[in-house]
């Protein structure tokens, strides 16, 4: 915890045959996750997985095995946002969940990142509580060609957390 930020943190790393790069949450660390949820619910729950947590975002050979237990978890027990990466490049997309709010999922561009995957990046969320919830603030920062960041995106959207 971070004030009222709830930081939940997932493994989906599991060893894979050269040219595979798919994960697996797997039954137990998915209870362990919606009892984080529940118990976490009134704080910004944020969750961080490396695989993105849903369906079709990426070829099957990267995706996780149970990716679409995983999003139906999600939009039951809900979250603020969810944070991944294995995609090394810049991505926004959004989970509906059952209470009618949408989960803000965010993959950003690797460190290591160039050329046609573009440049790496960093994404920057401020976090405040309103009367309803919590307002979030993000901004994608890049380099330029010179080695000047630079906002690449922004926005804010309310959330019950």
């Amino acid at each position: 915890h971070f004030g009222d930020v709830a930081l939940i943190g997932m493994n989906s790393a599991v060893v894979t045959p050269v040219l595979s790069a798919s994960g697996r949450v797997g039954r137990e660390m998915m209870d362990r996750l919606r009892k984080k949820l529940d118990a976490n619910r009134g704080y910004c729950r944020v969750m961080l997985i490396h695989h993105p947590p849903t369906h079709g975002v990426c070829k099957r050979r990267k995706a996780l095995a149970d990716d679409r237990e995983l999003s139906e978890l999600l939009a039951q027990h809900g979250a603020a946002v969810v944070l991944h990466g294995h995609l090394h490049h810049n991505r926004q997309y959004a989970i509906e969940t059952r209470g009618g709010n949408a989960i803000q999922v965010f993959c950003t561009a690797s460190a290591s990142a160039a050329g046609h995957q573009g440049a790496a990046a960093a994404r920057i969320l401020d976090i405040e509580s309103n009367a309803g919830g919590y307002r979030i603030g993000m901004r994608l920062e890049a380099l330029d060609g010179c080695n000047r960041p630079h906002t690449i995106e922004q926005w804010a959207w309310n959330t019950a957390g």
